[in-house]
């Protein structure tokens, strides 16, 4: 009796314990559906079974971070840095901090933390993803196009790193390469829902951004591209719709609402006879 109770706990193990790695990819695989609880939930029972285990460490500081709420950006820095203490060799909590250091505007301290990253993983995406987001917001749009190009060779599937070469199309005004990026990312099996939202957010960004350049540039009231604007901002409103629909915060959507609507306000004064 006492061997099969020990056999039945070790077939139960097999099946719900798991070890810190493959309870952390879980919670990556979560990540990427947008799961961010249940990312963190998983991240968590990773570190009962090892709480030096870096990844783990890392992966609950970022689905912190990737929540937008304010009052966890702290904790996920205190994450990112134990991340660092326990695997110094390990590129997550340098790319956690950069990216920290990043939205908060000190692009030096930034930079350095994402080139510790990549000189640590130079073929990880999401540290490609990271640093060329800062060359593209300091505006070095080549450098940024081969980073972003090079995540998308190593994981094709994930949608955002489509919509940030997008991005770098919109600084260009290349409008239809623009879109052609964001047409290349739903071609390619989207993984995960926050790939998908990665990619509706990238078409609506190119759709204002184009709107309000044909607002500044019209040539007249019977300039076509304030008609093609128009009807990219009814696009857009749809897209906006449909990412509240799929969780989008009223904190977020509601100023995104109004420059829709104040930014049609517009393009229809810049139409009217």
């Amino acid at each position: 009796m006492i061997r099969a109770a020990v056999l039945a706990l070790v077939v139960l193990c097999g099946v719900g314990c798991g070890s810190a790695a493959s309870i952390t990819e879980e919670g990556d695989r979560r990540l990427r559906a947008n799961d961010l609880v249940g990312a963190e939930r998983a991240y968590q029972r990773a570190l009962e079974r090892d709480p030096h285990y870096p990844p783990a460490i890392y992966g609950k500081g970022w689905a912190l971070y990737a929540s937008g709420h304010e009052e966890l950006r702290s904790p996920a820095r205190q994450l990112f840095q134990r991340a660092i203490d326990y695997g110094p060799d390990f590129f997550g909590g340098y790319r956690g901090i950069g990216v920290l250091f990043l939205e908060e505007g000190k692009v030096g301290p930034a930079e350095r933390f994402l080139r510790d990253a990549y000189e640590r993983a130079p073929a990880e995406p999401g540290v490609l993803e990271s640093l060329g987001q800062l060359y593209l917001r300091a505006g070095r749009l080549d450098e940024a196009r081969t980073l972003f190009q090079g995540a998308i060779e190593a994981a094709p599937n994930r949608g955002e790193f489509h919509r940030f070469m997008a991005d770098v199309a919109i600084a260009e005004r290349q409008w239809a390469e623009a879109f052609a990026a964001i047409d290349r990312g739903r071609a390619a099996s989207v993984s995960g829902l926050r790939g998908t939202l990665a990619l509706d957010e990238g078409e609506a960004r190119i759709r204002l951004e184009f709107a309000a350049w044909a607002e500044e540039n019209a040539l007249g009231a019977d300039d076509p591209n304030l008609g093609l604007a128009l009807e990219g901002l009814d696009r857009a409103d749809e897209l906006l719709e449909k990412s509240r629909r799929e969780g989008l915060t009223p904190e977020e959507y509601e100023p995104r609402s109004r420059y829709h609507a104040e930014l049609r306000r517009r393009l229809e004064a810049a139409v009217a006879p």
